[in-house]
């Protein structure tokens, strides 16, 4: 089966650029040899993994023969697996949903759909500014867009000021209601879990320790690299069985993502298992840098999760292992927001872009509107923790 490439010539301030667009990362592998660009090889490599529902093009800019612009798009069918069940809260979103599950729809998010604070494109801003990056990026996006007959462009981690702003939506696009994610900032006199449940106020302090003391009944172990690789089917299966009860599904990772996480980022990349009787019951996995953690993908039996509150312990747990290697930040993603705030998390919005390319497009855009203000209505701001007054 003959894959996607397409090569030209593009003119911007009466210079020439050669563009690649290509479904094959092999068309544009020698990039990883430049000196800019070898600087995100783990960028490069993990846009590769397969997920069951996500295709991924990339796009190369070169300026005499010298890469200087990379950008990738992933392509979905959201019917397939993002409507996973019809709310019954609000009647307009119910019908919404109804017609994208008898409707085709095919949407270029241009960003990384497994991936928060993961930039859309990467560029060499000593040859080019971030004008003309965001001009290759559209021009790019839409090329490919009007190849694959979109329904919609959907735009994650863009940066752009008031100006670039005008310059986007003279070009269609427009800004969704901002999504909501969770951070959690940790006390820098913080060093141990414990610091953090004596700042906790009465109620919270008493469902802490309730909670925390079931963890008596369960193992909790560091995977290998190895034993990541040999509990392959126990993770997938958990995640898959923990996706079920979410309402909003973009993509579902294959059972060999947890493994080549492990390979591409090594150390930074863990996977904290829950065993009882020697059987995996949970897990939550984590990405690191010198000043944050983030919780990523976790998984676990909704039938034990009831008994020991498996969900919230893996929380209590992410926050400790964040507190005790001394990072800033523990980043908690964008979905079960009550229990964030619970654990004291706060929310942080983030705006993201779209262009409606079809009248199916204008559906999209009204159930995602649905989705979104219902999500940012039902989450209320909490304070388990202590004010603490400076004296």
């Amino acid at each position: 089966m003959k894959t996607l490439l397409i090569q030209n010539k593009i003119i911007k301030n009466k210079l020439e650029y050669s563009q690649i667009i290509t479904e094959n990362f092999k068309d544009i592998e020698s990039i990883k040899n430049d000196l800019f660009f070898k600087n995100h090889i783990l960028f490069f490599q993990e846009i590769q993994l397969a997920s069951l529902n996500i295709h991924t093009y990339y796009t190369v800019i070169f300026f005499e023969n010298i890469p200087i612009f990379f950008s990738y798009y992933q392509f979905v069918r959201p019917n397939e697996l993002t409507v996973k069940k019809i709310s019954e809260s609000n009647q307009f979103s119910s019908l919404i949903q109804i017609l994208l599950g008898i409707s085709q729809f095919k949407v270029l998010v241009l960003g990384n759909i497994l991936r928060n604070n993961f930039p859309a494109f990467i560029h060499d801003s000593l040859i080019l500014n971030q004008d003309l990056s965001l001009d290759f990026w559209l021009e790019g996006s839409e090329t490919l867009a009007k190849k694959l007959k979109c329904t919609a462009l959907i735009g994650k981690e863009i940066e752009f000021n008031s100006n670039q702003a005008v310059f986007l939506n003279q070009n269609g696009f427009f800004q969704q209601i901002p999504d909501i994610f969770m951070d959690f900032q940790i006390e820098n006199h913080w060093t141990k879990i414990e610091d953090y449940a004596e700042m906790l106020s009465r109620k919270y302090a008493s469902r802490y320790k309730k909670i925390t003391e079931s963890q008596n009944h369960f193992e909790i172990r560091l995977l290998s690299i190895s034993e990541i690789e040999i509990f392959q089917n126990d993770l997938q299966n958990l995640y898959l069985e923990t996706i079920e009860e979410q309402d909003f599904v973009f993509s579902v990772v294959n059972k060999s993502f947890w493994y080549s996480m492990s390979q591409i980022h090594s150390s930074n990349f863990k996977i904290y298992a829950l065993f009882i009787s020697n059987k995996m019951v949970a897990f939550y996995s984590t990405l690191e840098n010198d000043s944050e953690i983030e919780m990523y993908y976790l998984g676990y039996d909704k039938v034990i999760n009831k008994k020991y509150n498996l969900y919230f312990n893996m929380l209590f747990l992410g926050l400790e292992n964040a507190i005790e290697n001394k990072k800033k930040t523990l980043k908690l993603g964008r979905s079960s927001l009550d229990a964030k705030l619970n654990l004291g998390a706060k929310r942080v919005e983030k705006v993201f872009l779209i262009k409606l390319l079809t009248i199916k497009g204008k559906m999209l855009d009204a159930w995602m509107k649905c989705q979104w203000k219902d999500r940012s209505v039902k989450t209320i701001e909490r304070n388990p923790l202590k004010k603490v007054v400076e004296v």
